[in-house]
């Protein structure tokens, strides 16, 4: 038995150095396929926002003039079939602030896969994946500038007739003052020739931290309708949508009951030769009505649909870069005054946003 053994020793290691030699082939060209299949990303991207607000005559929001710039350097590397590892940075600054960077640098990492009908991401990844249409209701200017990192998962499907995504974006941590918190968020659109219909939907859901007990829920649904006349008319846009602004809240810190604001929403964008006038209608109810108790913990929507007097209506006046720029350069620039009327008193805004985008592969556009 011992010399089968050592027979058997001998066999192996006789063998083994005959199948060395494959066996370094075989590696050798299986890290070359793996090395051919990937691709090295990289991308910058750098936005700077002037916002004016000029809201003194309303009791709804506050007048302050926002001043930013950020710059977003990624890497990445791709392979397969739209598959890809993202990592970077989001620095921002904050003019006139006491310190250089008044928001602190955050890192930004995810995965990321692209094809022409399934989109999806996970991870700490750039807002601008989002494909949906969501009223400002949903999220603000200042929001989608200032908090443009979403923390979860982006899931998309677009087809030929419209497109489908649903997200989680984690924004808070159970800790001794910070409360767990999250949203989920969808939206879809679909298209028969001129006519569309769609939705946009939030939940919102800020539970308790060390020292607060119980939970705020708020959620918000935003169907519509509308006809897009760009086919019809000789302009670069010109749509015209209707839509129901519904919402279900309860915070059951102080009571257990539910409060569910609606309203009727009117949109409609005219816009040519980069020169374009948008203008959306609210009447309906205060759909936020803990803001005195939460303010923007818990809303992430334009204020002035607090409204108390059932009226709300901004008006934007704005110039846009040429589409044909962007596309060469990687250069974006819209100019606009905005003009609010919150059903007693008219406030004006001046809103001046550049973007820059230098890359390969990274910050595709998801619209």
């Amino acid at each position: 038995m011992l010399g089968f053994s050592v027979r058997w020793r001998r066999w192996d290691w006789k063998n083994l150095r005959k199948m060395k030699k494959p066996f370094f082939v075989f590696f050798a060209l299986l890290w070359a396929t793996l090395a051919h299949s990937q691709q090295f990303l990289w991308g910058v991207g750098f936005d700077t926002r002037f916002d004016n607000r000029e809201y003194s005559g309303s009791r709804l929001a506050t007048s302050q003039t926002l001043f930013s710039s950020r710059l977003s350097p990624a890497v990445g590397l791709g392979w397969g079939k739209g598959s890809s590892l993202i990592v970077g940075a989001d620095l921002q600054l904050d003019f006139g602030a006491a310190e250089i960077f008044g928001t602190p640098p955050r890192v930004v990492m995810y995965y990321d896969y692209n094809s022409p009908k399934y989109k999806a991401a996970a991870g700490v990844f750039p807002r601008s994946k989002m494909a949906g249409d969501y009223s400002s209701a949903f999220f603000s200017d200042s929001v989608r500038f200032y908090d443009n990192n979403l923390e979860g998962f982006l899931l998309q499907y677009t087809g030929g007739a419209g497109y489908v995504e649903l997200g989680l974006d984690w924004d808070g941590m159970y800790s001794k003052e910070r409360r767990e918190s999250f949203r989920i968020f969808s939206s879809g659109r679909g298209r028969l020739g001129s006519f569309y219909g769609g939705y946009a939907f939030s939940m919102y859901h800020l539970a308790s931290c060390f020292d607060v007990h119980g939970v705020v829920d708020y959620m918000i649904f935003n169907p519509y309708v509308g006809f897009d006349f760009t086919d019809i008319v000789p302009v670069s846009k010109f749509s015209l949508q209707a839509g129901w602004m519904q919402s279900f809240q309860r915070d059951r810190v102080r009571e257990d009951k539910f409060v569910f604001p609606y309203g009727g929403i009117i949109d409609i964008v005219l816009e040519n030769w980069g020169f374009g006038i948008s203008n959306s209608l609210y009447m309906g109810g205060d759909q936020m009505p803990y803001y005195n108790r939460y303010s923007s913990r818990l809303y992430t929507g334009n204020p002035f649909f607090r409204t108390t007097s059932g009226f709300y209506n901004r008006t934007e006046l704005y110039w846009n870069i040429s589409p044909r720029i962007k596309d060469l350069y990687g250069i974006d620039l819209h100019v606009g005054v905005i003009l609010h009327y919150d059903g007693r008193v008219m406030a004006s805004q001046q809103v001046a946003h550049l973007s820059v985008l230098l890359n390969r592969g990274l910050f595709a556009s998801r619209k």
